[in-house]
């Protein structure tokens, strides 16, 4: 019970985090649309091309993992001015994630956003903690940006009461 009322709370109060690390213009966040797809340097018949760094990249048309299958985002700093977004997964999307990444070790795995490739990392261990990292070549208001966005859809938006629809 003690583990379900912190996850109620994270889940309540950290989408206004995310939102308020936005410079005050920017709140509220508009909502990100996040693909993972199987990814290969090598031309595949029928995949979307991409380009990363000046690299051509060609990604899968189906989508393994979405921001559906996200449950909480946050920007974080690494190392000098490297920044990326931490993601918590949902039940399902940690399972698919686990399963995914457990039987296609030295596969590439693309993390699209909004239409762009950030980043196609070769996958070198099954990722099973419900964990993942959105990185690439992103600064802080991009990482802040995609967080506050992935988030936007948990938003609880307004405390006005919802309008009737006019009647006709």
């Amino acid at each position: 019970m003690r583990r379900l009322t912190v996850a109620v709370i994270l889940a309540t109060f950290l989408p206004l985090v995310a939102v308020a690390a936005l410079p005050p213009d920017e709140a509220p966040a508009a909502p990100v649309h996040v693909q993972f797809r199987f990814a290969s340097p090598e031309p595949v018949p029928d995949w979307e091309a991409f380009e990363l760094g000046g690299v051509p990249y060609f990604l899968e048309p189906a989508v393994l993992l979405d921001e559906s299958h996200f449950a909480l985002a946050s920007a974080r700093r690494g190392r000098g001015e490297v920044w990326h977004v931490e993601v918590i997964l949902t039940e399902e999307g940690a399972r698919l994630l686990g399963e995914i990444t457990t039987a296609n070790l030295e596969r590439r795995i693309g993390m699209v956003v909004d239409g762009k490739l950030l980043s196609a990392p070769v996958i070198k261990a099954p990722i099973t903690q419900g964990r993942a990292l959105i990185s690439g070549n992103i600064d802080e208001y991009e990482a802040r940006r995609i967080a506050a966005g992935v988030m936007a859809p948990h938003e609880m938006v307004t405390d006005e009461p919802a309008q009737e629809p006019p009647a006709e």
